[in-house]
């Protein structure tokens, strides 16, 4: 660890308020590993868009959808409630649309963005689909700008714009919806905010303008840990008893055992703990 100016930090500590880091509730997206999975989401989007669907919510995304195309291309935007959905639909060029809705006459094209760039083929997507009556729609993480877009046919659209929109509409089309579906839905809302904002702008302008600090302090923990863990380890040496193997449980302890001794500690304070059980 370089030197370090302890009194400079301890005054640096004293006189800046660190932000406090909300833990973003988890999503059932979240504990099955697969919160930015575009195709997952490509499937949950599928699913509540299919106005006969057993979720009950008929056209609550759909109208939701033409909404905010509307207001992105400034005109009234109109679409036929019979039409089909299809994921993954296979262009003439083999690429694949992740969201098509589609009937005899017109379409909406969809591209699902998460975390990765836009750099489909746009032009494959819009004349792979014969119909008189088209939309294109990059749904993505963060907006795009639009000199990134090169079919003029696509409008960006949020995740969180889209889904904002449905929460606000809710309201009209809960009765009777079954609770399940309405947990289903807001638990991907939520998903869709814990990515969309994955740190706090608070945190990130504290890091920015401290980082030399922050990383100073981060430093000096990891110098503590590791001390602890090497007298820790060494402990059993100056006792006479046997112990067993040690075992670390993640980063949060370790402890050595046999039958009538143990010996533990913790990152956040240190202490050796000795119980004879006969």
């Amino acid at each position: 660890m370089k030197n370090t100016d302890l009194p400079l930090l301890l005054s640096f500590l004293r006189d800046n308020k660190i932000p406090n880091i909300i833990k973003k509730p988890i999503t059932f997206l979240g504990i099955s590993k697969q919160p930015h999975y575009e195709n997952v989401w490509s499937n949950i989007y599928a699913f509540f868009l299919d106005i006969s669907g057993e979720h009950g919510f008929e056209d609550l995304f759909l109208s939701s959808l033409i909404e905010v195309i509307s207001k992105k291309t400034g005109k009234q935007f109109t679409f036929d409630s019979n039409f089909r959905i299809t994921t993954e639909f296979t262009t003439q060029d083999n690429g694949r649309i992740d969201l098509l809705l589609c009937n005899d006459y017109e379409a909406i094209i969809i591209e699902n963005k998460v975390f990765h760039l836009l750099n489909n083929n746009l032009d494959d997507y819009w004349n792979s689909i014969k119909v008189s009556k088209k939309q294109g729609v990059i749904l993505s993480l963060q907006a795009i700008d639009c000199n990134n877009i090169k079919n003029n046919k696509f409008e960006n659209i949020t995740h969180i714009e889209l889904m904002n929109v449905v929460m606000d509409k809710i309201g009209k089309y809960i009765s009777g919806v079954s609770d399940k579906y309405l947990i289903f839905l807001k638990d991907f809302y939520q998903n869709i905010i814990n990515v969309t904002n994955s740190m706090e702008k608070e945190l990130i302008n504290f890091y920015f303008n401290h980082s030399e600090k922050s990383n100073q302090i981060a430093e000096i923990r990891e110098s503590y840990i590791k001390h602890i863990i090497c007298h820790v380890e060494d402990a059993p040496k100056h006792i006479n008893e046997k112990f067993e193997k040690p075992q670390t449980l993640g980063k949060r302890f370790t402890y050595y055992r046999n039958i009538t001794h143990t010996i533990m500690f913790s990152f956040n304070f240190f202490y050796c703990y000795m119980k004879h059980f006969q």
